[in-house]
């Protein structure tokens, strides 16, 4: 053993291996259903600890499929047809809107919950927060008044606040924990409580029950990736 000594060697160290070739290879990854870090960022993603477990991502992945309909220059992908009979909830997440990461809306169709499934979505961190209330406001009659569920946190506020007072907008969850007694505010509170909480219960649809069926590859991907770290917090 002590003829081996170890090296470390990141992606970034490699001639040719620049910002563009990780973007790249990042597109090419996600269409192989892979995560970057695990190939080329010298992390293993462990099942134990990521969302989904081996079994769930590889029958996501067999179902995953082009969406029906692709609009808003490809940033909102339906997979399913509205239809006025079924139940749909909406989950929101908000961004800054300037590049970084992405403001995201997920429908999802609630009528049967031995058969959960991603009915549309939207994707896209160019667009600001109040652009995205308005397209919020669209996306949520489309799906027939559907609850929004809004983390009100940072960007998430202007969101809930533009849709409230600006778009009318009738069915926004509210949800605070038992000891933080902020009622009469909508929207969602994050923090490491509320998100445990979120991610246990998300887990169990997902892996113990296996009702929630995903078409969508880069958000199978992200399952994938998305991992719960040494200090408990899942990033």
């Amino acid at each position: 053993l002590k003829m081996w000594k170890h090296f470390r060697i990141d992606w970034w160290e490699i001639p040719g291996r620049d910002q563009k070739w990780k973007e790249t290879m990042e597109e090419i990854m996600i269409k192989q259903s892979k995560s970057f870090d695990q190939e080329f960022g010298n992390k293993f993603v462990d099942d134990g600890e990521s969302a989904a477990d081996t079994e769930t991502l590889e029958k996501l992945r067999n179902i995953a499929r082009d969406p029906l309909y692709t609009y808003e220059e490809g940033h909102y992908k339906v997979w399913l047809d509205p239809d006025p009979k079924h139940i749909y909830t909406i989950g929101v997440d908000v961004a800054d809107g300037i590049g970084g990461c992405a403001s995201v809306a997920q429908v999802f169709d609630i009528t049967d919950l031995t058969n959960i499934q991603l009915a549309a979505q939207f994707h896209d961190a160019s667009m600001e927060p109040y652009h995205f209330a308005e397209f919020l406001n669209k996306m949520g009659n489309q799906w027939g008044n559907s609850p929004l569920l809004i983390e009100r946190n940072g960007p998430g506020g202007q969101v809930i606040d533009a849709l409230k007072e600006v778009h009318k907008y009738p069915n926004i969850v509210e949800y605070v924990s038992e000891n933080q007694k902020l009622s009469g505010r909508l929207g969602i509170y994050s923090h490491i409580n509320s998100k445990n909480k979120a991610i246990t219960n998300m887990r169990y649809w997902i892996n113990s029950l296996k009702v929630v069926n995903i078409y969508d590859i880069a958000t199978i991907h992200e399952l994938e990736t998305f991992v719960r770290y040494p200090n408990g917090t899942w990033k």
